[in-house]
């Protein structure tokens, strides 16, 4: 390659990082534009007002809260388009729902259903890891033993004689 394609290929590099400084944001910059064009977007706020105000002197993007006399809430008015519009108020229904008491839980009635069969002072009893044991109150107890071939083997030997006898 000789002197002069390489000063070429350099200028073209050149040439290239300059148009990228010009068709790219710094990080700067970029931040810049982000907050400019937030602010430009119009977010609704609110403001409290004592009547409902004039839509000429109204403004876009605020929720007016008027108190209302006969319902003892406010009410939610905006400007939308050339009208002034009331869109709500500030009442809540909460009638179904219940508020929440220290010391106390609220619990889905299908485990109330589940309680509903436990005695006070109740024993917890589960199968044991055994046949013939279960665990009261996670301690294992033996209800019976299981016999032993040899065990009922001799139990019939009491019971019917030995079978060597017999014959």
């Amino acid at each position: 390659m000789d002197r002069l394609q390489k000063v070429t290929k350099v200028q073209g590099l050149k040439e290239w990082t300059e148009n990228l400084k010009k068709e790219f944001l710094s990080p700067t910059q970029a931040e810049t534009m982000i907050q400019t064009k937030i602010a430009e977007a119009g977010h609704a706020r609110f403001e409290q007002a004592e009547t409902v105000p004039e839509a000429e002197n109204a403004e876009q993007n605020v929720l007016y809260l008027v108190p209302n006399a006969e319902s003892g809430v406010m009410d939610i008015y905006a400007k939308i388009g050339d009208t002034m519009k009331k869109l709500a108020d500030t009442n809540i229904d909460l009638s179904g729902y219940v508020q929440k008491e220290t010391g106390k839980e609220l619990i889905d009635s299908t485990k109330i259903t589940k309680l509903d069969g436990v005695a006070e002072n109740a024993t917890k009893v589960e199968l044991g890891t055994k046949e013939g044991t279960i665990f009261i109150n996670g301690e294992e107890k033996v209800l019976f033993e299981v016999a032993t071939k040899e065990d009922l083997d001799a139990v019939f030997a009491e019971i019917f004689g030995n079978a060597e006898t017999q014959a």
